[in-house]
């Protein structure tokens, strides 16, 4: 097997913190890092940390690290640092990919992320895997992740239906990054009526 670029480093820090590197695999690279494995655990790897900024790791370290309450993320269960790097340790279950259409997924998880107030800037399906007990989740948990605003919120929401009912068109990044303009190529009625089953699930949040 050939070794992934970066794989002496992670494993120098997987060992530092007592984690069992044998038969790590590098599954994916990213703009942020990769992403290893090995058979109970995944490795999400920065090589350099500032790629997330500080306000964001705090925020993750505090409200998303081993929260149990959290469904609609990829859970963390630890976070390892150097001075230069980050590793944020997940566990390795069985999971299959995202194929579209699955409205009360990706409602579940905007209901997820308004419960426990946090947003993700970058829903769509490649970031999309269904875990055990087939629960839709966002798996790329990064510099994406914030503290709950109304105006992320509602872009976190459009993202979201576009993933929803778009997943295979070919202008889905397109119509993705118009979003803040005003040539929006959306059906905005399609749009309400996502939104208004939104509303409708999270008043179950006070019932």
């Amino acid at each position: 097997m050939i070794k992934a670029k970066n794989h002496t480093k992670i494993v120098a820090i997987l060992q530092k913190h007592n984690y069992d590197p044998a038969n790590l695999q590098c599954i994916g690279t990213g703009k942020e890092g990769q992403t290893f494995e090995t058979e109970k655990l995944i490795f999400k790897y920065f090589p350099d940390k500032k790629i997330i900024p500080e306000t964001t790791l705090n925020f993750i370290k505090k409200h998303i690290l081993s929260n149990q309450e959290i469904h609609g993320l990829r859970r963390i269960s630890d976070i390892l640092e150097t001075d230069t790097e980050l590793v944020f340790v997940s566990p390795n279950m069985h999971c299959s990919p995202y194929k579209g259409g699955d409205e009360i997924g990706t409602l579940h998880i905007l209901k997820d992320a308004h419960k426990n107030r946090y947003v993700h800037t970058n829903f769509k399906p490649d970031n999309l895997m269904y875990s055990e007990g087939n629960v839709l989740e966002l798996i790329d948990v990064g510099r994406d992740v914030f503290p709950l605003t109304d105006s992320l919120f509602k872009n976190m929401v459009e993202r979201a239906f576009l993933t929803t009912y778009y997943s295979d068109s070919p202008q889905l990044a397109k119509m993705m990054s118009a979003l803040h303009t005003e040539n929006r190529n959306i059906d905005e009625m399609q749009l309400r009526t996502y939104s208004q089953k939104l509303l409708l699930i999270l008043g179950d949040e006070h019932e």
